[in-house]
């Protein structure tokens, strides 16, 4: 797949290397030959090897965890027991390409985003009999899946 994005490319470059990296890093990972912790029970004396794990975004046994880690934290420790609502957000693919090279945009237009949500919820409350609403918002920027598309050479 590295080889065919730098034959596609004018440059010969192809993805750049923090993609290539993390793409090779998945490969590896759970790989017992790329390194491991012993984990032993101190009852039994029972022995097991744990590989490490590439930790990358696109692996998904490690994203899966690492959502569910945050997910787990953020209903036991942060997050009062009230009701919820997701609201998500997409963007069609030329907004998509400005956003994967400029970190700053993102954070922008998360921020118009939530502002504009928070004035909707504030109106809607006060309909609903509530005068005084403070929304709260958790977000998270999906820059993987169907964002690797971003990064393809064209």
């Amino acid at each position: 797949m590295l080889d065919e994005a730098a034959a596609q490319t004018d440059h010969g470059f192809g993805y750049p290397r923090f993609i290539a990296r993390t793409f090779r890093g998945f490969l590896g990972c759970g790989d017992l030959s790329r390194g491991f912790a012993r984990l032993r029970c101190k009852s039994c004396g029972y022995e097991r090897l744990l590989a490490f794990s590439c930790k990358s975004r696109i692996c998904p046994s490690c994203h899966a965890r690492r959502m569910h880690d945050t997910a787990f934290h953020l209903e036991q420790n942060v997050l009062p027991p009230v009701p919820y609502r997701q609201w998500t957000m997409t963007f069609p693919r030329p907004i998509r390409y400005l956003m994967a090279r400029d970190r700053d945009t993102i954070t922008a237009i998360c921020a118009i985003f939530v502002r504009a949500l928070f004035a909707y919820q504030r109106r809607e409350a006060k309909k609903a009999g509530y005068d005084k609403v403070l929304p709260g918002a958790i977000t998270f920027v999906q820059t993987f899946g169907s964002a690797l598309n971003l990064l393809r050479p064209s």
